[in-house]
């Protein structure tokens, strides 16, 4: 008596032709052929619930319900359903005057395995969550919103393929993914989505705007194509299956904390940020105009940036880096970078920045051109060769084991809060020196131009017990001076 459920063989267009059908039932009375028709096709709730709903609204006799029975019976076998779509089912069987058998039927059901269920769902989100909701087997969701479509935290892994078509964002985070992906839209968040179900991604924006994924924190990303999106984030991400990575021209990517990259890394062509990835295993990084590596580790051994004009090594952990090459490069940032290699030189660099870098190792410093910053930097070699540079800023820098620092013609020197400066000190050259609040315990010689320039500097510094050098114009001012009293004295006979 009652009809299995079993659609295995049907195509989708058939599937989409009753399902449309059955949404137009609300205005037509269901012949008990074509209900039956659905009650084979399917077990999705949604649509049963419709059935039962027009039956119940058009059959108001026993006469009217009777030729319905063999489809009420048949609801039985392996339906999942609501509990209006059951209170429905209750009222039809007992106009119908087939409780006994509805009960017998009941007890004896048979429980087909959900895979044999499928469905194809048209319609808003609310009517997908309801089917998986149920347990039920989706071949095909095809889901359209003008606004936004949210299948945040959803399990769509009973869902085979997937067709999401907005204006405006779709939200896929947190969930278990289909089989199948096809989406429309400005904007797409997958992050901390599971894809170890997903064999195919297809992705396009809408006509009005550049499209935006988030891929965040997934599980299982698959080797899927990015070279369409404008804006991409992969923070933590697991990029084991990526045999490349291709980005849009000018595209903004964002690949934080990620990890498993492929061998060879090309991101010259697009603006990304690589901070606190995990190199291992890449044996080369291909840079656009910038660099941005920020608390990196495990880089290969011999980096190259020339071409770069900008460079971010900060809190980078540059252990087994062997070699460091800069081209003409606007500005080099590696403060609080550890593990040096043994030569950091950035002389062809306009700013260099070294703020608390650790420079244990480092066996030869060549400054840049324009402006360095040392401040807190910690065991600077002996001899501080800042010779090359037009403003030398090293605040608040304990200085021990650094014996002499020689400063460029001209120069802006900053040692504000600075201690354990070498015994000898030389700004004759420099045109402004700052030195307010320096501990100059242990100074034994500090040499300025001038008499004027030394009382300019020397006005805040703290500990001084050494002695005053200056240099040849000063000298020059003072042998006159002497001259001029002597003369005077033997004039007017005044000692």
């Amino acid at each position: 008596m009652f009809v299995a459920i079993d659609n295995r063989d049907m195509n989708i267009p058939q599937v989409l032709d009753w399902i449309n059908r059955t949404k137009n039932a609300n205005n037509n009375v269901i012949s008990p052929e074509f209900a039956m028709e659905i009650l084979g096709k399917t077990n999705f709730f949604g649509h049963i619930k419709t059935v039962l709903k027009n039956i119940k609204e058009n059959c108001k006799t026993k006469e009217d319900i009777l030729p319905y029975k063999e489809f009420i019976l048949s609801c039985v076998d392996s339906r999942e359903m609501s509990d209006q779509a059951m209170a429905d089912l209750q009222e039809l069987v007992k106009l119908c005057g087939c409780e006994k058998e509805f009960n017998i039927a009941n007890k004896n059901k048979k429980i087909y395995p959900k895979d044999v269920c499928r469905t194809t769902c048209v319609g808003s989100e609310k009517e997908l969550k309801e089917a998986i909701a149920n347990g039920f087997f989706v071949s095909e969701a095809i889901i359209k919103d003008s606004i936004a479509i949210g299948l945040s935290n959803t399990d769509l892994s009973r869902v085979f393929r997937l067709s999401c078509s907005t204006n405006g964002n779709v939200y896929l985070n947190n969930s278990s993914l289909p089989c199948e992906i096809n989406i429309i839209s400005k904007s797409i968040d997958f992050s901390g989505s599971n894809f170890s179900k997903v064999k195919k991604v297809t992705w396009v924006g809408d006509e009005y705007s550049d499209l935006t994924i988030d891929l965040s924190e997934t599980v299982n990303l698959p080797a899927i194509d990015l070279s369409n999106a404008k804006n991409v984030k992969m923070t933590k991400c697991d990029l084991r299956n990526f045999d490349e990575l291709k980005f849009m021209d000018g595209a903004n990517v964002n690949l934080s904390y990620s990890y498993n990259f492929p061998k060879v890394v090309d991101v010259s062509n697009a603006d990304v940020d690589l901070e606190w990835c995990n190199f291992a295993g890449v044996e080369k990084i291909i840079f656009g105009k910038e660099a941005k590596l920020y608390g990196v580790k495990n880089l290969y051994k011999n980096l190259d940036f020339r071409g770069c004009d900008f460079v971010r090594l900060s809190e980078a952990n540059l252990e087994g880096v062997e070699e460091i090459i800069f081209g003409e490069c606007g500005m080099v940032n590696m403060s609080s970078a550890k593990n040096l290699c043994k030569v950091i030189d950035v002389s062809n660099c306009n700013k260099a920045f070294f703020a608390r870098a650790d420079f244990a190792g480092v066996e030869k410093f060549v400054v840049s051109k324009d402006v360095v910053v040392l401040g807190k930097a910690t065991n600077l070699p002996k001899i501080l060769d800042l010779s090359n540079c037009d403003e030398v800023i090293c605040s608040e820098t304990d200085l021990t084991g650094v014996e002499e620092i020689k400063f460029k013609k001209g120069a802006s020197v900053y040692l504000r809060d600075s201690c354990n400066l070498p015994k000898k000190l030389d700004f004759s050259m420099c045109d402004t020196v700052h030195l307010r609040d320096c501990d100059f315990s242990g100074v034994k010689e500090v040499k300025f131009r001038d008499e004027a320039q030394m009382e300019d500097c020397m006005d805040k510094v703290k500990n001084f017990t050494g002695e005053f050098k200056y240099g040849k114009k000063q000298k020059i001012k003072n042998d006159i001076r002497r001259t001029v009293i002597n003369v005077m004295s033997k004039i007017y006979g005044v000692e």
